[in-house]
């Protein structure tokens, strides 16, 4: 647990990095978790599935997160 968490991912990251590390990596963030990273990576780390039956909602959160970052950017 920590207060901030700071997500660095890139394409070299996608070996490890799927659904179940991307929530847990926000999770652990008790007030704030940025993910810098392009939409294209993170939408292919989320759509990887470690475990099959758990039901995280992550992909909704991820991209109600990610739209609610990037008004007034893009």
């Amino acid at each position: 647990q920590s207060p901030y968490v700071i997500v660095l991912l890139d394409e070299s990251g996608l070996a490890v990095a799927n659904r179940e590390w991307i929530y847990t990596a926000v999770s652990r963030a008790s007030k704030a978790c940025t993910i810098i990273a392009t939409r294209g990576v993170v939408t292919k780390a989320v759509g990887r599935i470690g475990l099959n039956r758990r039901k995280t909602f992550l992909t909704d959160l991820v991209g109600e997160s990610l739209t609610e970052s990037l008004k007034g950017i893009i």
